[in-house]
């Protein structure tokens, strides 16, 4: 639906999509996150402390990928507070791999 949604366009549209961010259903959620990449990266100051502490460590690796897809460089110091933080080993490897690209 989200899809759909993101065909559609528009400022409510992304509004719809951000409410996404918050479902207990982490497909979900990697999914809003993804369409919200293609419109640019204002949502990312907003989300960032909810989807970094995502109880799904999938979602908190998309999230991270997609900020730093967005912001190049500008992502290295989310992404230095995002490994402090980290409790899972592959998104910790993700985050460091992003890290090594980045700088």
């Amino acid at each position: 639906a989200l899809e759909a949604l993101a065909e559609i366009g528009g400022e409510e549209v992304v509004g719809l999509v951000k409410k996404g961010l918050g479902n207990p259903d982490e497909e979900v959620v990697k999914t809003a996150i993804e369409i919200l990449s293609r419109s640019g990266s204002d949502w990312i100051d907003e989300y960032r402390d909810a989807l970094l502490g995502h109880a799904h460590w999938d979602v908190r690796r998309s999230f991270i990928n997609a900020v730093a897809r967005q912001r190049g460089a500008e992502a290295l110091p989310l992404l230095h507070l995002a490994f402090q933080t980290e409790s899972d080993n592959l998104v910790k490897e993700s985050i460091t791999a992003l890290m090594d690209r980045l700088q």
